[in-house]
C-alpha cells in the first residue's frame, strides 16, 4: 500500500461519494479561482464548518473557502458550487474537505458519505478522494461510501473506470465496485441501485406532533421539549432533546415514531428505520409508525408496499391525520389525485388544526 495512492477513476455528471476519489478531466473552470467557490444551500440537524481550526455556525448561504471542512453529526448539508451549479449532499456522521482552484476541484472524504451532481465534468477535473482511493467519473450519478479503509462506488447511471495499485475495473449502471486494502477493485451487482442514495432523498412529512402519552417520565419530558423546539423550526434542538433517551426506558410506540420522523427530516434513514421498527414492535397497529413506513416506501418507489402500509395506518386509526396524509402520498404516487385529495379532506376534517394537512390540501 506504500507509494502510489490507490485510485478509482470515472466521469460523472451526478456523483455520490462517501469516501472515494472521483475525478473528471477537461478544461479549466475559468473564473472559479476565487477563494470563495461554493455556499451552503441548506442544512438539517447538527453540522458545522471548520475553518482554520475554528468551528463556524452554519447559516444558509455561508460561503465556503479553500480547506474548509464540513462536519456533520446527525444532520445533512447541501453545497452548491458557484462556477457550474454542481451540488453535493453530505450525509450524517461525515467529514468532508472541499477545495476548488482555477483548473480543478478536489473533494476529500475523511469518513462518511456524500452524493454529488457534477455539471462540468467534461470541462474541468473533479476529484473525490477517500483514504488512498481515487475515482474519476464519466458524467453520471454514483454513490460512494468509505469506511474501515474500504471504498464502495455504486453506479446508478453512466460508467465509472476504477483503478488502484492492484488492478482496474469498468463499472456500469446497476453495478458497484469495492476497493479494499490490498485488493483490486471487485464488481458486484446492485439489486436495488436506489438504496445507495436513499439517505440523500427527501422524506415527505406526515407527523405534525407526537402521539406519545404525556407523563412525568424523563422521556416524556424530553419529548415535550423536543416538540416545542420543532414547532419553532429548530430541528437540531428537537433531535438533541430526544436522541439521548435510553431506548429501554421507553415503552410508548409514539415516542419512537416521533423520533423517527425527526431522523427522516434530518436525512438519517438508518436511525429512522430502527425507531420505526421499535415503534412497530411495541404496537404493530401504531398509526404514526405505519404512516412513516408509507412515506419510506413511497420514496423508494415501492408503491404496493406504500399502499398496504397506508391502508393499515388508516384502519388502525381512521381519525389519524398522519395516517390520512400518508394515504394521500400513496395515492398520489399512483397518480390517483382525486383519491389523494379525498384523503386530505378527511384529514382536515379529523384534525382541523393540523397545519400540515391543510398545506398538503392546498397543493
Amino acid at each position: 500500500m506504500a507509494g502510489r495512492c490507490r485510485c478509482f477513476k470515472a466521469l460523472v455528471a451526478p456523483v455520490v461519494a462517501a469516501g472515494v476519489v472521483v475525478t473528471a478531466t477537461g478544461m479549466a473552470f475559468g473564473q472559479a479561482a476565487a477563494t470563495r467557490f461554493a455556499s451552503l444551500e441548506a442544512f438539517k440537524g447538527q453540522a458545522s464548518v471548520v475553518r482554520l481550526g475554528s468551528e463556524l455556525e452554519l447559516v444558509r448561504g455561508l460561503a465556503l473557502e479553500r480547506n474548509d471542512i464540513v462536519v456533520t453529526r446527525n444532520g445533512t448539508v447541501v453545497v452548491r458550487f458557484y462556477s457550474d451549479a454542481s451540488q453535493l449532499r453530505i450525509g450524517a456522521d461525515s467529514r468532508v474537505q472541499i477545495n476548488e482552484t482555477a483548473g480543478e476541484r478536489d473533494i476529500e472524504v475523511f469518513g462518511g458519505r456524500l452524493w454529488a451532481r457534477v455539471v462540468s465534468w467534461k470541462e474541468s477535473p473533479v476529484r473525490f478522494k477517500t483514504g488512498r482511493t481515487i475515482a474519476a467519473v464519466r458524467g453520471t450519478e454514483l454513490a460512494v461510501a468509505y469506511e474501515d479503509e474500504t471504498s464502495v462506488v455504486s453506479v446508478l447511471e453512466g460508467e465509472v473506470y476504477s483503478e488502484n495499485d492492484d488492478g482496474s475495473q469498468t463499472v456500469g449502471p446497476g453495478q458497484s465496485v469495492v476497493a479494499a486494502p490490498g485488493a483490486a477493485p471487485a464488481l458486484r451487482v446492485i439489486a436495488r441501485p436506489q438504496d445507495a442514495v436513499q439517505w440523500a432523498l427527501y422524506y415527505l412529512p406526515v407527523l405534525s406532533e407526537p402521539s406519545a402519552a404525556a407523563g412525568d417520565e424523563g422521556w416524556a419530558a424530553a419529548l415535550r421539549s423536543s416538540h416545542a423546539a420543532r414547532k419553532n423550526g429548530d430541528l437540531e434542538a428537537a433531535l438533541a432533546a430526544v436522541e439521548q433517551v435510553e431506548n429501554l426506558e421507553v415503552g410508548d410506540a409514539g415516542f419512537f415514531a416521533y423520533r423517527a420522523s425527526l431522523y427522516l427530516a434530518a436525512g438519517n434513514v438508518d436511525l429512522a428505520a430502527a425507531d420505526i421498527e421499535r415503534a412497530a414492535s411495541l404496537d404493530p397497529k401504531n398509526a404514526d409508525a405505519l404512516a412513516l413506513q408509507t412515506v419510506v416506501a413511497v420514496v423508494r418507489n415501492e408503491l404496493e408496499a406504500a399502499m398496504a402500509s397506508a391502508e393499515k395506518a388508516v384502519a388502525a386509526d381512521p381519525g389519524s391525520a398522519a395516517a390520512l396524509i400518508a394515504m394521500s402520498y400513496a395515492r398520489q404516487a399512483r397518480f390517483d389525485l382525486e383519491g389523494a385529495r379525498e384523503a386530505l379532506e378527511q384529514a382536515v376534517e379529523a384534525a382541523p388544526d393540523n397545519a400540515l394537512a391543510w398545506a398538503r390540501l392546498a397543493e
